[in-house]
């Protein structure tokens, strides 16, 4: 049973809502543990690979930047945003795939791309790699870049994947592997 839905954080533009809910009947003990062990897969991508440094940001911060970009340049925004939403789906590769896929990719391009991007993307990503790619990856990422920068730099990402899903080497369906409860 839905007890209340309200925006998240302070936004004048919701797009993310806190939804509270009640079990009307008691879990059994086995729901009860699935529901658990999946927050705290959650909670630890969204705390992102170290944080102690810059690793992606968190939805609030990431609208937050994006309506910033979009108060000076509307179009831009809107291309960030929707290149967020098509790299967001690299979350869905496969160990392989995304071995062949950071092999292929220049990081330092890969780096500016996902300078806007979630921490659970980047946790994705890289939390399979050694501890010395994901600190070189986490430097390159640390830099500031200019919007347009990274816009052009997704532009290429995208440009790459696109070709490789086209080939059939990548499958980015979020249906097609982990399923829970």
């Amino acid at each position: 049973k839905i007890v209340y839905i309200r925006p998240y954080g302070n936004q004048q533009k919701a797009t993310l809502y806190n939804v509270g809910i009640q079990f009307v009947d008691q879990l059994d003990s086995i729901s009860y543990k699935s529901i658990t062990s999946v927050v705290e897969i959650k909670s630890k991508k969204v705390e992102g690979l170290d944080p102690t440094r810059y690793c992606g940001l968190t939805p609030e911060d990431q609208e937050m930047k994006i309506q910033k970009i979009e108060s000076v340049n509307p179009q831009l925004a809107a291309n960030i945003k929707d290149a967020n939403d098509y790299l967001d789906r690299l979350r869905y590769m496969t160990t392989q795939m995304k071995v062949e896929f950071l092999k292929t990719v220049n990081h330092s391009l890969l780096a500016t791309a996902l300078r806007l991007s979630s921490r659970e993307l980047i946790y994705d990503l890289f939390i399979e790699l050694t501890e010395n790619v994901r600190r070189d990856f986490l430097d390159k990422l640390s830099e500031d870049k200019p919007a347009s920068a990274i816009s052009k730099a997704q532009d290429e990402v995208i440009r790459l994947v696109r070709e490789k899903e086209a080939l059939g080497e990548y499958v980015l369906d979020p249906t097609s592997f982990d399923t829970y409860v």
